[in-house]
């Protein structure tokens, strides 16, 4: 209870995965969890629309999917300020858990920072490593400190991906930005591992292929479609599809969105991916942001603030 209306899941001293499942189990926000879709299960039908470029917008559903990660933070900070979430929990190691999504990938400079390599030597540290930008809430990641003790888990999508190696952790090096109005932060993490660092790449590529696409696509009124891709409970990857149901202008191309898509504890800082045709301009808009707070206003759920993606950034020259 000491967050707030924000949506982090707090684990206890047991054994992850059991009380995971547990809590999913006991849910009282959403029992059953009926409007959760598992990831790998998501399909054109999961959209409720029947238009012509569904496709597109299934694939940019997809991607962004295949980019989010499972965040186990492992430490509070005792700089989170009076009145901020888990202001009485400072200092402690109890584990909570959100969600995030993939952002950029460049290459490291110097020896790798992982946490494979920072107990070897200098000369001994792989020398061919990338820096993995990952955004997610303020409120799930605060600082460095934080980030530090925090894994992220990529293609957590169904309960064998930790069995059988689907599943890849990495481990967060600190935060490069912050911004606790608009509940945003970007951390940095390290690796070498070069067949995770092949498959990332690839999904932002294709990302921006599919931001052209969704452009050039025939226009269809939305009506503000709402969808999150999250890790409810610490649990494998989940889709909900919902609609805005209000918004509000935080300066020019920032917004801050209410919407009826399901969340739950786990869900904070899922990317929140938001295309509508609210100004009635010649192409709908892509927006992006992180998931904040749940049951606000009417009891709606509501993002942080959110970026229209400029048309710069998925155009053809």
């Amino acid at each position: 209870m000491d967050q707030g209306n924000h949506e982090c899941e707090v684990l206890g001293s047991g054994p992850e995965a059991a009380e995971s499942a547990s809590t999913w189990n006991s849910c009282r926000k959403n029992p059953r969890h009926l409007n959760f879709i598992p990831a790998a299960n998501f399909c054109r039908q999961h959209l409720r629309r029947r238009f012509a470029d569904d496709q597109v917008v299934l694939d940019l559903v997809r991607n962004i999917s295949y980019g989010t990660v499972c965040l186990r933070v492992g430490y509070t900070s005792a700089e989170r300020p009076e009145g901020y979430s888990f202001y009485n929990h400072r200092r402690s190691k109890i584990v909570h858990t959100g969600s995030g999504w993939l952002h950029a990938l460049t290459p490291g400079i110097g020896p790798c920072r992982c946490s494979d390599c920072a107990g070897s030597s200098t000369s001994t540290r792989h020398q061919k490593w990338y820096e993995i930008y990952i955004d997610t809430a303020c409120h799930v990641v605060f600082n460095s400190k934080e980030a530090k003790f925090t894994t992220v888990e990529f293609f957590y999508d169904d309960e064998t991906a930790r069995a059988d190696g689907t599943m890849k952790s990495v481990s967060g090096l600190k935060l490069i930005h912050r911004d606790i109005a608009d509940d945003c932060c970007r951390m940095i993490c390290a690796t070498h591992d070069q067949s995770l660092v092949d498959t990332l790449k690839l999904c932002l590529e294709q990302r921006v292929l599919l931001y052209q696409g969704f452009m050039s696509s025939p226009r269809y009124a939305w009506q503000d479609l709402c969808v999150i891709v999250s890790h409810p409970h610490g649990q494998p990857k989940h889709i909900t599809v919902g609609e805005i149901e209000r918004w509000e202008a935080r300066g020019r191309h920032r917004r801050r969105f209410m919407y009826s898509t399901d969340t739950c504890p786990g869900s904070s800082g899922a990317p929140v991916l938001v295309l509508d045709d609210i100004l009635l301009t010649i192409k709908e808009q892509i927006w992006i942001t992180t998931h904040s707070e749940g049951e606000v206003e009417g009891k709606l759920n509501c993002s942080g603030t959110s970026y229209l993606i400029p048309r710069t950034n998925y155009e053809a020259d």
